[in-house]
C-alpha cells in the first residue's frame, strides 16, 4: 500500500468520526430543547391552573379604645349650699340612699309661710262657693237679682284661682325641700363624689357618678367598610396594654348612625365577659374582634374571578383542555381568596388568574401562551419601573389587585 492510499484512509476516517458526532450532538441538543419545552409547558400548567376547594375563613378587625364601666350619674335638681356629705367614694350605696344634704333653713320658713297661705287660700275659697250657692237660691225665688249672682260667681272664680297658685307653690317649695336631699339614682359603687360640706351646687350639675355593673366595657371606632362584617355578639379579644394581659369581649350595641371625619367610623361597644381586680377604668386597650369565621366554604384564588357586564366568572378547564366560562356567586374575599356559593364545582380545575384575553372555549395551550406574554409583559414593565428606569409606580407589596369589570 502507497503512502498516499494510507493518508486517504485516515482523511476518510476523520470525516465519518465528524460527522458521527455531529449527529450525536444534533440529537443531544433537539432531545434536550424538546424536554425543556415539555417542563416549560408543565410548569406553565402547574403555575395557572388551579382547583375549587373548600377551606375554613377567619378575620379580624381591629381597633384601639379605653375601658369605662357601665354607670349612672347624679345631677343636682336644685342650686343650695352643701351641710352634709353622708357616703364616701368607693363605698356601695342603694337605689334611694341619700347622698348628701343642702342647708335647707331658709325653705322650711316659706313652706311653713306657704302652708299658712294655703289654708287661708281655701278658706277663702269655700265661703266664696257657700256666698255663691246662696246667690243661685235666692235668684231662683227672686230674691237677687242676675247680676248679684255673676258677681259672686266671679268671686268664686277668683278664689279657687288664688287657691290653686297657693297650692302649686307650696308643691314647688315641698319638691325643693326634697331635692335638698340627693339620693343615689340606682344600687352600685360610688365612683367619684365630687362636692364637699360648703361647697355651692347648681341646677344640672353632675355631683357623682356610681358603677351600676362589674362590667367593663369599650368604645371602639370601627371604620365603615368594615363594619358590615361586625354584629352584636361577634366575639373580640381585648388587649390591657398596662397589663400585658388578654380578655376576651363581646360587641353588645352597634351606633346607628356614623361619624364624619378624614374616615368615617361607627361606633361599637364591647362587653368584658370577666373582668378582675386589676382592670381600671380609663385603661388604653387594643381589640380584635372576630369579623369572620367561616367553617367549610368554597373558594377560589381571588385573581381567578372576572367581572364580565356585571356577572362574576371563573374559567373551568374541561377533559379535553379548553376553557368553559362559568357564572358564579361570590361572597366574602380576602387578600387571596373568594369565597363562591357554587358548591357543586368543588374539585373542578380552574384558571388561576383570568385574565382578560381569555375567552369561553379557548384551549389550554392558548391560555398558557397568553399567561406567559403577560407575564413577560409585567417583567419587562417592572425592569422599567427600577430606579432610574423612568417615572410610574405599581401595586404596593402586598396589596389586592383591583379587579375591573368589563
Amino acid at each position: 500500500m502507497t503512502k498516499k492510499s494510507k493518508k486517504k484512509k485516515w482523511i476518510i476516517a476523520i470525516v465519518i468520526i465528524v460527522i458521527v458526532i455531529g449527529g450525536l450532538f444534533g440529537w443531544n441538543m433537539f432531545r434536550n430543547n424538546s424536554s425543556t419545552a415539555t417542563v416549560s409547558d408543565n410548569i406553565g400548567q402547574e403555575n395557572l391552573i388551579g382547583v375549587v376547594s373548600q377551606m375554613d375563613i377567619s378575620d379580624e378587625i381591629y381597633a384601639d379604645g379605653f375601658l369605662e364601666m357601665e354607670s349612672e350619674s347624679v345631677y343636682m335638681e336644685t342650686d343650695g349650699i352643701v351641710e352634709e356629705v353622708l357616703v364616701e367614694e368607693g363605698e356601695y350605696v342603694e337605689e334611694g340612699q341619700i347622698l348628701l344634704r343642702l342647708e335647707r333653713d331658709d325653705i322650711a320658713e316659706d313652706i311653713e309661710d306657704a302652708t299658712i297661705s294655703l289654708s287661708d287660700a281655701y278658706s277663702s275659697y269655700e265661703t266664696a262657693k257657700r256666698n255663691a250657692d246662696i246667690a243661685e237660691t235666692l235668684y231662683a225665688e227672686g230674691g237677687v237679682t242676675q247680676n248679684e249672682v255673676l258677681s259672686k260667681q266671679e268671686t268664686l272664680s277668683k278664689s279657687y284661682n288664688a287657691y290653686l297658685t297657693k297650692k302649686n307653690t307650696l308643691e314647688r317649695l315641698n319638691e325643693d325641700y326634697d331635692n335638698m336631699e340627693v339620693k343615689a339614682v340606682a344600687s352600685g359603687t360610688l365612683l367619684n363624689m365630687v362636692p364637699s360640706v360648703s361647697d355651692k351646687v347648681l341646677e344640672d350639675s353632675e355631683i357623682a357618678v356610681i358603677a351600676v355593673s362589674e362590667k367593663m366595657t369599650l368604645t371602639a371606632d370601627i371604620e365603615e367598610y368594615d363594619i358590615p362584617f361586625v354584629s352584636v355578639g361577634s366575639s373580640a379579644t381585648v388587649t390591657v396594654s398596662a397589663l400585658d394581659k388578654d380578655y376576651e369581649g363581646t360587641v353588645v350595641s352597634i351606633a346607628p348612625v356614623a361619624t364624619s371625619g378624614t374616615v368615617s367610623t361607627v361606633e361599637a361597644v364591647i362587653e368584658l365577659n370577666e373582668a378582675d381586680d386589676a382592670l381600671i377604668p380609663g385603661y388604653s386597650v387594643e381589640v380584635s374582634i372576630n369579623s369572620v369565621d367561616l367553617n367549610d366554604v368554597t373558594v377560589v384564588p381571588y385573581t381567578a374571578i372576572r367581572t364580565i357586564n356585571e356577572q362574576d366568572v371563573i374559567f373551568l378547564v374541561q377533559d379535553d383542555n379548553t376553557l368553559k366560562m362559568q357564572s358564579v356567586e361570590t361572597g366574602y374575599e380576602d387578600v387571596l381568596y373568594t369565597q363562591i356559593m357554587n358548591d357543586e364545582l368543588v374539585g373542578q380545575k380552574i384558571i388561576r388568574t383570568a385574565l382578560s384575553t381569555m375567552q369561553d372555549g379557548m384551549t389550554l395551550e392558548e391560555a398558557i401562551t397568553l399567561s406567559s406574554e403577560s407575564t413577560t409583559s409585567e417583567g419587562d414593565t417592572s425592569l422599567m419601573m427600577m430606579p432610574g428606569a423612568g417615572a410610574g409606580g405599581g401595586t404596593a407589596g402586598g396589596e389586592r389587585p383591583e379587579r375591573k369589570a368589563e
